[in-house]
C-alpha cells in the first residue's frame, strides 16, 4: 500500500509518461502533451524534469504568456515550490509585468520561511529591474539577519553584484550611499562569497564573482575562487584557468601564471576564443615569442581580422622579424593608419626605404581621411622625418620635424633633430644653432646633442668653438662608441690642425662603423688617405 507522497509521485509519473507519449504521437498537438505535463507538475511541483518539459519549448519560442497561463494555477497552490515560483516570475518579467513578478517572489520567500537563498537573489534582481533600490537594501538587511541565509554564497554574491551595480548609477539614484561605501560593501560581500565558493552551483556565478574580485584587485580571493573552480568544478574549464593565471600574475606570482599559460598553449584543442587572452597575458609577462605562437594559432580562424594581423606585425617587429611583419601586413586588404605605419617600419627594417617612405605617407593621408587626429604624435613625425632625411628629401624632413616640434616645443629630441638636419645640409645655420643650443641646455651631457652643436659650429666654420664641444661629446660617448661622433671629431680636429688626433678618431670611427654603412666607411678611408680639403662635405647621418 503506497503512502500519500508515493501515491502522488506515482500519479505524476503516469501523467508525465502519457504526456511524453502524446508529444511524439502523430496527429496530436503539443497542447495535449502540455496538459498532461501540467497535471504531473501540480502533483510534483518541485520536479525539475517535469518543469523542463513545460518550460523548455515555450521559453525557446518566447511564448511567455502561454507559459504564465500553464504555471500560474500550479504556482498559486504551491507557494513554497521555489523553482516553480522563480520560473513564473521570470516569465512575468519577460512580459514586462514587473510588479507581479516581485509579488510572486515576495510571497515565495515568506512561504519558504526565508530558507531558500535563491529566492532572495531573484527578488533582488527583480527589484533592480523595477528600480526599487530601497527595497533591495531592506531585503538584504533582513536576509542577513536570518541565520540560515547569513552563511550562503548566493546571498553574499547577490549583495556584491547589487553594490557593484549601484556604484554605476548617477548620484541621485544611489539612495544616499556614496561610491566608496558601495565599494566597501561590494568588497565585504565579494570576499565572503569567495570564502563560501564551495557552495557555488552555476558556472556563471564563478565568472561573475571573479570579475568583481578583479575589479576590486582582491587578488588573493580571486586566486582562491579560480583555484577551486579549476580543481573542483569541471564545468568552469578554460575560463577559470585564464582567470587564475591573470590573478596570479597580478599578485606577483608570475612563475605559476606562466605554467598555467604554457599548459593552455600546449592544448592543441584549446578553443580559439581563449587564444587572445592567452596571448595578452604572455605579452604582460613580456614573453613576446609565446604571444606570437598564440596569435599565429588564432590566425587561421580569423584570416581577415585586421587588428589581429596588426598586433602580430607589432610583435614580429619586437623580435626582429620584419620579413614576417611585412607578409602579415601586406595580406590586409584595407589597412588603417596604424597598419600603414607598422608596414613602413617593417619595410624600413628590411631596407626597402622607398616603400617605407610611401607607407608612411599613406599612414598620414589615411589618418587625415579618417579624422584620426590622435595619430599625429611626436614619434610619428620624427620617424617620418628620419625617412625623408635618409631619402634626401630635406625640405620634407624639416617640415615633419617642425610638426613634431610644434606638438612639443621644448622636446630636446625634436630640437636636436631639426637643428642637426638643417646644419648637416647647410640650411639656416643660425636658426639650427638656436634649436641645438636649447636641446643642449635641456640635457648638457647628452653626447648626441653636443655632437650636433659641434657640427653646426663646424658648418659655420667656427672650428675653434667646435673643438671643445666635440671632445666633450667624445668623452660622454666612452661607454657607447658612436662612429658618427668619432668621424665628426676627426673632421673638427683636422680643421684645428690636430692631424694626429684627427687620424686617431677616423681610425676609431672606421672600426666602429657597421657593415651596412659601407658608404660611410669609404668616406672615412678617403680622409685617412688624404685629410685635405677635398674630403670636406662627406655624408653624415644625424645622431639621436
Amino acid at each position: 500500500m503506497l503512502d500519500a507522497d508515493a501515491q502522488r509521485a506515482s500519479e505524476a509519473l503516469s501523467h508525465f509518461a502519457w504526456g511524453l507519449f502524446l508529444d511524439q504521437r502523430p496527429g496530436r498537438t503539443s497542447d495535449d502533451a502540455m496538459a498532461e505535463f501540467r497535471k504531473a507538475l501540480s502533483l510534483l511541483p518541485d520536479s525539475k524534469v517535469i518543469m523542463d518539459h513545460i518550460v523548455g519549448p515555450l521559453m525557446v519560442n518566447q511564448q511567455y504568456g502561454k507559459l504564465i497561463d500553464y504555471l500560474e494555477p500550479v504556482a498559486r497552490d504551491n507557494r513554497d515550490a521555489a523553482v516553480l515560483q522563480m520560473v513564473l516570475s521570470q516569465a512575468l518579467v519577460n512580459e514586462k509585468r514587473l510588479p507581479e513578478a516581485c509579488g510572486i517572489l515576495e510571497e515565495a520567500i515568506e512561504a519558504t520561511g526565508w530558507e531558500d537563498a535563491r529566492l532572495v537573489r531573484e527578488l533582488s534582481i527583480c527589484y533592480w529591474r523595477a528600480e526599487k533600490y530601497k527595497e533591495i537594501e531592506a531585503l538584504l538587511r533582513r536576509a542577513f539577519r536570518k541565520r540560515s541565509l547569513r552563511g550562503r554564497f548566493v546571498v553574499h554574491h547577490a549583495a556584491a553584484v547589487y553594490y557593484h551595480s549601484l556604484r554605476q548609477l548617477p548620484d541621485e539614484k544611489r539612495i544616499s550611499l556614496s561610491t566608496e561605501t558601495c565599494r566597501e560593501r561590494m568588497l565585504t560581500h565579494a570576499s565572503r562569497a569567495a570564502d563560501l565558493i564551495d557552495q557555488v552551483e552555476r558556472p556563471s556565478d564563478v565568472h561573475s564573482l571573479t570579475a568583481l574580485l578583479e575589479e576590486l584587485e582582491a587578488w588573493d580571493h580571486a586566486i582562491a575562487v579560480n583555484r577551486y573552480a579549476v580543481t573542483q568544478i569541471k564545468f568552469t574549464g578554460v575560463p577559470a584557468k585564464l582567470s587564475l593565471a591573470k590573478a596570479l600574475q597580478a599578485n606577483s606570482q608570475a612563475e605559476e601564471a606562466a605554467a598555467i599559460l604554457d599548459e593552455l598553449l600546449a592544448d592543441r584543442v584549446l578553443p580559439a576564443g581563449a587564444l587572445p587572452d592567452v596571448a595578452r597575458l604572455y605579452m604582460q609577462q613580456d614573453n613576446t615569442e609565446k604571444a606570437i605562437v598564440a596569435y599565429e594559432r588564432l590566425l587561421p580562424f580569423a584570416k581577415t581580422a585586421t587588428r589581429l594581423r596588426t598586433t602580430l606585425a607589432y610583435l614580429y617587429l619586437r623580435v626582429n622579424s620584419p620579413d614576417k611583419a611585412v607578409r602579415v601586413l601586406e595580406a590586409i586588404s584595407r589597412r588603417d593608419a596604424e597598419g600603414h605605419y607598422l608596414l613602413s617600419h617593417a619595410y624600413n627594417a628590411t631596407e626597402q626605404k622607398e616603400k617605407a617612405y610611401r607607407a608612411a605617407r599613406l599612414a598620414a593621408s589615411t589618418a587625415v581621411n579618417e579624422k584620426e587626429t590622435d595619430f599625429f604624435n611626436v614619434g610619428f613625425h620624427l620617424y617620418f622625418a628620419g625617412l625623408c632625411e635618409e631619402a634626401n628629401r630635406i625640405d620634407e624632413a624639416v617640415e615633419q620635424a617642425g610638426k613634431a616640434l610644434a606638438l612639443e616645443p621644448d622636446n630636446p629630441v625634436c630640437l636636436n633633430f631639426i637643428g642637426y638636419v638643417m646644419a648637416d645640409h647647410n640650411q639656416e645655420l643660425t636658426k639650427a644653432e638656436q634649436f641645438i643650443l636649447r636641446a643642449v641646455a635641456a640635457e648638457p651631457e647628452n653626447m648626441a646633442y653636443l655632437d650636433s652643436l659641434a657640427w653646426v659650429y663646424y658648418r659655420q666654420k667656427r672650428y675653434a668653438e667646435a673643438l671643445p664641444v666635440i671632445l666633450d661629446a667624445v668623452r660622454h660617448s666612452e661607454e657607447f662608441v658612436d662612429s658618427v661622433i668619432l668621424d665628426h671629431a676627426g673632421d673638427i680636429c683636422a680643421k684645428n690642425s690636430l692631424d694626429l688626433l684627427a687620424r686617431r678618431y677616423w681610425r676609431e670611427a672606421l672600426t666602429a662603423t657597421t657593415e651596412d654603412a659601407a658608404e660611410d666607411a669609404e668616406a672615412i678611408r678617403k680622409k685617412l688617405d688624404d685629410p685635405g680639403p677635398a674630403n670636406e662635405g662627406a655624408v653624415h647621418r644625424p645622431t639621436s
